[in-house]
């Protein structure tokens, strides 16, 4: 039964960020990396974009010629409808983009409630978590405030907690802003000191 569901997967691959690429090029050059990114050029044209060997090499898909995706052999036709799908996905993804609040939001959130940040981007999963350790520690502080000897529990609870607070922000600002720069919502840059403000 597994081998005829293998079977009839047979071609079906999908390409990511774990695939070892070897690409054959027109200029009888073979380069070899594992898959990071596909970047459509403005004028036209797409660039493969391949890690590894502490380097990073980009490669255009117009001179590519043979394909190798984790030592197998892909025709032309399947790659070029796996960067189809790719281009789709982001597509489909950039036109109805997740949640993406400003960086300053999620943190405030966070800082609040550790998790809300991350429950202003839609990651409900990922607050259920950090809400459960923040009422942990909440119980935790309770206990402390409820004995004698409670300072002496107290104060490191506390900075638990902040630690928490601190790592939940820090999360969730990274993940808005990962969200954003995909979207091209990247924050204006800082003007430079001897610039002159504008009116």
């Amino acid at each position: 039964m597994i081998a005829l569901l293998l079977g009839m997967l047979g071609g079906a691959w999908a390409l990511d960020g774990n695939d070892r690429l070897e690409l054959s090029l027109a200029t009888g050059e073979v380069v070899r990396g594992w898959y990071y990114d596909l970047r459509d050029e403005p004028g036209g044209g797409a660039t493969l974009v391949l890690t590894g060997g502490d380097r990073v090499q980009e490669v255009p898909v117009a001179l590519v010629t043979g394909v190798r995706v984790d030592e197998e052999a892909v025709s032309l036709a399947d790659f070029e409808a796996q960067l189809d799908a790719i281009r789709a996905e982001r597509a489909a993804w950039a036109a109805d983009p997740p949640p993406h609040p400003p960086a300053g939001v999620v943190v405030a959130l966070s800082a609040v409630w550790p998790g809300a940040g991350h429950a202003a981007l839609g990651d409900w999963a990922t607050f259920g978590k950090y809400s459960a350790v923040e009422l942990l520690l909440i119980g935790a502080t309770g206990y402390a405030l409820s004995q004698r000897s409670g300072a002496s529990l107290l104060l490191p609870v506390i900075a638990l907690d902040l630690t928490f607070r601190t790592t939940s922000a820090a999360d969730a600002a990274r993940l808005t802003r990962r969200r954003r720069a995909r979207l091209g919502l990247r924050p204006a840059p800082l003007p430079a000191l001897d610039e002159p403000a504008s009116p």
